[in-house]
């Protein structure tokens, strides 16, 4: 495991899109970093992935690829009502997310470190781009109900 103190990530034009935290490299890929706290106001904006107010044992991790898209994704436990304005901010609601379903890929699990599995206990949905926005990130998104004081929300966004 591969640990630092500060983790910053910089993006176009030099700009730096991280934050202070602990980022963790797993030693499998060497490629995925998941650096403990919150992504920057900036790039939570940028992949429409906003962490709501409340949240608790956040992580993200950010690749960024050539042409300016890349993959942002963050988890964090949150309350119900959290839990609504976090869905909301993508334009779904509970009652459209699907039981039992990953939203995810193998592939997508393995570049997150994350291990989710697909029991009665969690919900999912595939959130696509609007036809008129093209440039729009897409979001998957996993919420895991086995503790229903805080869910543990899974998102990753695709920026093309």
């Amino acid at each position: 495991m591969f640990t630092v103190a500060s983790c910053g990530i910089l993006g176009e034009e030099g700009r730096s899109f991280g934050t202070v935290g602990t980022a963790s490299l797993d030693p499998a890929t060497k490629s995925a970093v998941t650096i403990t706290g919150k992504p920057s106001a900036e790039l939570q904006e940028r992949y429409r992935l906003t962490i709501p107010t409340g949240a608790a044992d956040s992580s993200y991790g950010y690749h960024r690829e050539g042409g300016g898209g890349g993959e942002l994704w963050v988890s964090f436990k949150i309350d119900g009502e959290g839990l609504g304005a976090f869905l909301s901010s993508l334009g779904v609601s509970e009652e459209d997310l699907s039981p039992g379903f990953v939203a995810f890929t193998s592939s997508d699990l393995d570049l997150t470190g994350w291990s989710i599995d697909d029991s009665h206990s969690v919900k999912g949905k595939m959130i696509g781009t609007k036809n008129d926005d093209l440039k729009a990130p897409g979001a998957r998104v996993t919420i895991d109900y086995s503790d229903p004081g805080a869910v543990t929300v899974y998102a990753l966004s695709v920026k093309p």
